[in-house]
């Protein structure tokens, strides 16, 4: 038999199978019965299952931790202290009590405790679910039996034995403390009895035995050498007085002790008188008479006399003086001459005694000098014992208060947890359920569907060069680089390869490349450039106003650089030859996958799933938090319900993306991909649960189709009605917008309450502390705010506190010139209209989420901005190849 005699025979046996005859009568009912068959293949279990599975009822309740523990402080004046101060048990991101509470209530020690109170067996008693919330302090539990009763019962014995559990590992940890401290004390009392010895044994042989000794002495010998100061100068003027009446009186002290002696004398006031009127009659002789006169000569010799007996009256009393001093003393004297003469003696007794004491003192100061570096050492050496023993005896009392207070917060390692909600006894039974029938169904139809190539685009789309190619590839792929936990780390990544690749393009540019290849950067794309770099400026200098070291600021500066510094890149990269059409529709291909996906993740939450699949490894990079690096099928409100944040970090995040994928949707008019984006986009906003993402996604298309048609009378007539009419109902208008406003609060009232005490926090710190640079970096909010860290929620409050006015202002005039840019050249240009959208959408999102943190996300944003900028006034001069 030959090869195509076999292959004819092969093909008549399909025929056969597929049509059960060889003719074509009746082939329809055929197919209808084999469908039907196929149908009840697929149906057939599932209706099974409704019918004979038994019933189970799920009883739901939640716990709360209340956080930190009592503080307690013990002050023992100039012994020490001893304190116990509990740390939140929320105050780091890698330990989370939530997440230990989980792990314990799901443990076999609990379980089997459980199921031994109510007297039956662990695997009767079956494994709770058990649900986190992030940002919350809630666990959610669910315990399912076969009735709503013993569901209740079952949870209040999973309850009182985690509480069980719980109180035994505080007290073993109470009780471990106790012992480890008990172990330290023994030690520490050896430590104080050596020190104690030793300050005695040093005291009994040395000199100085108290350092208040030693600084008692310090303090003499500074009073001995002001007062040696002092007496100098006093001295100086002693000696100064002195030398005057010496010039004066032309007499040193000696002479005028002897002048003063003579003129008390009255035997020489007797000769001295005589003498002077010897001499007055010897003047009017020699007037009257000759020199030779007998009386001019008797009266001559009656002076010589007179000033004879002074000679020998002066030289009984003082001795022998010189001629000179003679005349001096022998001229007429009064009683201010003498009181000079006494105060000269006094000046001179005084400037002695001075002198002695200075040259006193001085020794003095060298004695207690010699002594003074005699004991310096010792006084060291005492005070470093006393020290020492001060230490020990701190220590010692601190260990032993610490074994009584240590006790006052036993919830230190275990918080403290609190019943919220209490466990309910169901009415109805929670499965089976027949929901999965026809989402069963509905998968198979989807599939069907994918199969017939409903979502085969006619007109095929490729990538045409490096830069496309980088960029398709990154924004299909979102999915899967969002598995292996490499979404975050994806962005800056090709940010720089990207940016490598625009710089050597311009290296290499020249004059003679063609218009068609020629790159440049326009003035819009160097506005953001310049805005950021001032952020990373900001940022130094903050580091610097607080003394941050310079780990931290590297590690800031690696955070702008993957956070605010994207912000500038990937407009620059719009500015290299990739089309907005390729970004278009690689977003809508991401919309498609979410649809694709979507159900599954619902199933995941309704057959109660864990909720978190893996933390990727890929965590070890660095990053703000795991959350950027977790795989999660689905996340719980504080209220229950679902929430589901895809690829993004957490809800709203989902939604601010889900934003620009609709923007680019709309683009897509013309093409299936149309409806599969805004479909896609639609959902992402509904299952994110995210108020600012609904009102965005209903506000930017509108606001934005307004703003690019100001040159249009019909829209210039719109505005212009509506502006006279929103000014005669502006009370209603404003009282409506308070109720939205009231209502759109209220939605979610735990979120906005903890949005706005992170506002206003931010704010008062940054008027009081920083106003220009900022605080440098993010700091930790109280638990008011669940401990999340200031200025998050809302990028304008956290520039303020990071970064302060220079900040703040470099991304508001960033801001302000590329709208004003875009609005006016959206009047002519659809991709223009396009980039106005996209910073209405930054813009709006700059109240609910801070923009460095999520541009790794909507980084295909910015490169569309960027080409936007680059686009000319005049639509008719628009490059088509672009």
């Amino acid at each position: 038999m030959t090869d195509d005699d076999h292959s004819l025979k092969n093909l008549e046996l399909w025929r056969r199978i597929l049509l059960w005859t060889p003719g074509d009568q009746g082939r329809g009912k055929r197919y209808s019965i084999l469908c039907l068959l196929i149908l009840g293949l697929i149906w057939g279990p599932s209706l099974a299952y409704l019918k004979l599975a038994k019933p189970s009822y799920t009883s739901k309740w939640t716990l709360i931790l209340p956080g930190t523990g009592v503080n307690s402080m013990v002050n023992l004046e100039s012994i020490g202290q001893a304190s116990t101060s509990s740390a939140s048990a929320y105050g780091s991101h890698s330990i989370s009590p939530n997440a230990n509470y989980k792990s314990i209530a799901e443990s076999n020690g609990v379980l089997e405790m459980a199921a031994k109170k109510l007297k039956m067996d662990v695997d009767a008693f079956g494994k709770p679910r058990i649900t986190l919330v992030d940002q919350t302090s809630m666990i959610f539990f669910e315990v399912q039996g076969k009735t709503g009763t013993e569901a209740q019962k079952k949870s209040y014995a999973l309850y009182d034995a985690l509480e069980t559990i719980l109180n035994n590992l505080r007290q073993d940890e109470i009780k471990r403390r106790e012992e480890s401290v008990q172990k330290m004390l023994s030690g520490v009392q050896d430590k104080l009895k050596q020190s104690r010895d030793q300050l005695l044994a040093y005291q009994t042989e040395s000199k100085v035995v108290a350092i208040e000794q030693f600084n008692q002495f310090t303090t003499s010998l500074e009073d001995v050498k002001i007062k040696l100061f002092e007496l100098k100068a006093e001295h100086s003027r002693l000696i100064g007085e002195r030398d005057q009446l010496i010039k004066t009186l032309n007499l040193n002290a000696s002479q005028a002790s002897d002048a003063l002696l003579l003129q008390t004398d009255p035997v020489f006031q007797e000769n001295m008188k005589h003498f002077a009127q010897a001499d007055a009659v010897l003047g009017k002789q020699i007037l009257k008479m000759g020199e030779n006169h007998p009386e001019v000569v008797k009266a001559r010799n009656e002076v010589d006399s007179a000033k004879q007996k002074l000679n020998e009256r002066i030289k009984h009393l003082v001795g022998n003086p010189d001629s000179h001093l003679l005349e001096r003393l022998t001229v007429s004297s009064d009683s201010t001459r003498g009181a000079l003469f006494e105060k000269m003696i006094s000046l001179d007794a005084e400037t002695k005694g001075s002198a002695n004491k200075i040259e006193k003192l001085e020794q003095q100061i060298v004695e207690m000098t010699a002594r003074l570096d005699k004991d310096m050492n010792s006084a060291a050496t005492l005070d470093d014992l006393k020290r020492n023993h001060q230490i020990a005896e701190a220590v010692f009392t601190s260990a032993l208060a610490r074994i009584d207070t240590g006790k006052s917060d036993i919830y230190a390692s275990y918080p403290l947890i609190q019943m919220l909600t209490p466990p309910n006894a169901p009415e109805k039974p929670t499965s089976p359920n027949r929901l999965f029938v026809f989402i069963g169904r509905g998968r198979c139809d989807r599939f069907q569907f994918i199969r017939d190539g409903y979502f085969m685009d006619t007109q095929e789309l490729a990538p045409q060069n490096f830069a496309e190619r980088v960029i398709w590839f990154s924004i299909t792929r979102t999915y899967l680089f969002y598995l292996v936990g490499g979404l975050y780390i994806l962005a800056p990544v090709i940010a720089r390869v990207l940016l490598f690749h625009l710089g050597y393009i311009l290296w290499r540019q020249t004059p003679l490349t063609p218009s068609s290849e020629r790159i440049f950067i326009p003035f819009g794309v160097w506005v953001w450039i310049v805005s950021m770099l001032v952020m990373e400026l900001a940022l130094l200098v903050g580091h610097a106003d607080y003394g941050l070291d310079l780990g931290q600021t590297i590690k800031s500066t690696i955070g702008w650089a993957k956070g605010w510094a994207l912000i500038a890149i990937f407009p620059m990269i719009g500015c290299l030859h990739v089309r907005p059409e390729l970004i278009y529709k690689a977003t809508a291909i991401v919309c498609l996958h979410t649809l694709i996906i979507m159900p599954f993740l619902i199933v995941a939450y309704l057959v109660h799933l864990p909720a978190d699949l893996y933390v990727s490894p890929l965590q070890a990079v660095g990053g703000p938090g795991p959350e950027y690096f977790t795989v999660t099928l689905y996340g719980i409100n504080p209220d229950g319900t679902p929430r589901w944040r895809l690829f993004t970090p957490w809800g709203p995040a989902l939604g601010f993306v889900a934003n620009f994928y609709f923007i680019f949707a709309l683009q897509l008019k013309g093409s299936r991909w149309f409806y599969i984006g805004i479909i896609g986009s639609v959902l992402m906003c509904l299952v994110s649960k995210s108020r600012l993402a609904l009102v965005s996604i209903a506000f930017v298309a509108f606001a934005a189709a307004l703003l690019s048609r100001l040159t249009k009378l019909p829209v210039l007539a719109f505005l212009s009605a509506s502006s006279l009419l929103a000014g005669i109902n502006a009370p209603s208008l404003i009282e409506t917008f308070n109720n939205f406003n009231q209502k759109f609060s209220e939605a979610r009232a735990d979120s906005s309450r903890v949005r706005s005490a992170l506002g206003r926090i931010a704010v008062q710190r940054w008027e009081s502390e920083a106003p220009v640079w900022g605080h440098g970096i993010v700091e930790k909010g109280p638990h008011l705010v669940e401990y999340m860290m200031i200025g998050s929620h809302h990028t304008w409050y956290g520039l303020l506190f990071v970064k302060g006015l220079v900040g703040f202002f470099a991304l508001a005039v960033a801001m302000a010139y590329s709208f004003i840019e875009l609005v006016y050249k959206a009047q002519q240009n659809p991709l223009c209209r396009v980039g106005l959208c996209v910073i209405l959408i930054l813009f709006l999102y700059t109240f609910g989420e801070n923009l460095e943190i999520l541009a790794y996300l909507f980084w295909p944003a910015l490169v569309v901005m960027g080409a936007s900028f680059k686009q000319p006034i005049s639509s008719s001069q628009i490059d088509t190849t672009q």
